[in-house]
């Protein structure tokens, strides 16, 4: 796209300057990092918590870049272009629309949103899609995958539960150019606070549940910002159709702000009915619309997850509910409640990461478990501080002992966040702090006895940890499959 059109096409634009020694280039790519621009490519500079963007513009420079967008006046050289806009974000997200996503407004996208449950649901959904041979894009947590006929299948490796706009864009114009017209895509909420999403209309979106999470002085101010920015889904994007979880207190809102919605939930309010459900056998079995289904996974909080993506499935898709029960029975996520035995120990992986998923999955081992309950666990740098001691607290009131270890620090002291975590706990003799992961999951094991559950939290299918800028590979499978562990 010729620069004088990138520059008419950017509704956000309020002010712009072109050096006269600058041709009318094609810009063919958009970035916020400067370390991926080139000479026919736009730096977007954005403010983060910790980094200005406008820093970045003279590395930009060095690699050739010549088109910047700032919100401020700041200096170019001849040769350059400068691009004011009242929001930077805004202007990512909208020209990378230009440049690459135009083809999703012709493509059938269902948006998920909640605190906890957007990735079974997800998975869930693309489970009864593709048991119907319904290419799609997948999006979220475990990254983007184009499911159809491509062998098997085409994954990206994602950052973020929602990419950034040029990675999604991307690969939303890549399903497309396949023949693929329907999306699911994961959407948090900071994504929506980031502007991640602008530009794209959701035919529906599916709420699952809402709790006080991700507030903190580098995500949400507090629990109205966090849920604001949930809503938003439902408000700003076109949505046609909501599908809500009927028993969460918040669905109600949520209802009124689209065209039509369709509630599912336990209670009598609910225009669907979640019935008979039962947990027996290493399976939850339970009844929707008179079909009775089985999930392959532990936890009843799932039955809910699965009732939603089949609701979705035959609302939005038109799709027999009858015909989805070996979708939904085959489907198993990854990092979720995954089950190991180690000399007669179980040890469960999970991704619970905030107070209420604690709560749900250590009330499932709880129910489960013959001995005593061990959990290691430790939460995120510069991220959600609120929520530490109440992970603490979650973990003195259901397990018999905790080792307290690292998550993802990033750029804080594991040993300060650790020690957050340990102020949740009333009595010392509960917890001990090992702040190396690997060291911390040794001594949780070294202190287990035959018929104990050791709980391996917050991780689930992440393979690094967060440390500084740095990943740092990281698996607590291979961990434990060296310890001598199998999957169960």
């Amino acid at each position: 796209m010729r620069l004088s059109e990138f520059i008419k096409k950017i509704p956000t634009v309020e002010y712009h300057t072109v050096s006269e020694k600058l041709p009318n280039i094609d810009i063919k790519d958009v970035t916020p990092h400067s370390s991926k621009t080139s000479p026919n490519c736009a730096f977007v500079a954005i403010k983060g918590n910790k980094k200005d963007g406008e820093d970045y513009i003279p590395e930009a420079r060095k690699r050739g870049c010549k088109v910047f967008l700032t919100t401020r006046k700041v200096p170019i050289f001849d040769g350059e272009c400068l691009i004011i806009t009242k929001s930077t974000r805004d202007a990512l997200a909208l020209s990378a629309k230009l440049l690459f996503g135009e083809c999703v407004d012709d493509m059938k996208l269902v948006g998920i949103t909640g605190t906890k449950g957007k990735t079974t649901t997800a998975l869930l959904l693309s489970s009864i899609l593709a048991s119907f041979g319904i290419k799609h894009i997948l999006s979220g947590t475990l990254g983007i995958e184009l499911i159809g006929p491509f062998g098997n299948g085409i994954t990206y490796q994602a950052r973020n539960t929602t990419p950034e706009p040029t990675e999604l864009y991307r690969a939303l114009k890549r399903a497309y150019d396949l023949g693929i017209k329907v999306g699911v895509i994961e959407v948090s909420s900071q994504a929506m606070l980031q502007s991640r999403l602008l530009g794209i209309n959701f035919d529906a979106a599916i709420f699952t549940n809402l709790s006080p999470d991700h507030i903190g002085r580098e995500e949400h101010r507090d629990f109205f910002d966090y849920y604001s920015s949930k809503k938003r889904l439902f408000t700003d994007h076109g949505v046609k159709l909501a599908v809500v979880n009927s028993d969460d207190a918040y669905s109600k809102d949520i209802s009124r702000s689209v065209p039509r919605s369709v509630s599912v939930g336990s209670g009598i309010m609910a225009d669907v009915r979640i019935t008979d459900t039962k947990a027996f056998g290493g399976r939850i079995e339970f009844s929707l619309l008179g079909e009775c289904f089985s999930l392959s996974m532990k936890g009843e909080y799932n039955v809910k997850n699965a009732s939603l993506a089949i609701i979705t499935a035959k609302e939005v898709f038109g799709l027999p509910i009858s015909e989805m029960k070996d979708a939904v029975f085959n489907k198993k996520v990854p990092g979720r409640y995954e089950e190991y035995e180690l000399d007669g120990i179980k040890i469960i992986i999970d991704f619970a990461h905030n107070p209420e998923s604690f709560r749900a999955v250590m009330t499932t081992a709880r129910r489960e478990c013959e001995g005593k309950l061990i959990s290691v666990f430790g939460s995120v740098g510069g991220r959600s501080d609120n929520r530490r001691a109440a992970l603490g607290s979650v973990a003195a009131e259901l397990c018999d002992f905790s080792v307290i270890t690292s998550d993802n620090p990033a750029y804080e002291d594991a040993s300060q966040i650790a020690g957050d975590i340990l102020l949740g706990f009333p009595f010392s003799d509960k917890a001990i702090i090992v702040t190396d992961r690997e060291e911390a999951i040794k001594a949780a094991v070294s202190i287990a006895e035959k018929g104990d559950t050791v709980l391996l939290l917050g991780k689930g299918h992440e393979c690094f940890q967060e440390i500084g800028s740095k990943l740092v590979p990281f698996s607590e499978r291979r961990i434990i499959e060296k310890m001598g562990a199998r999957k169960i």
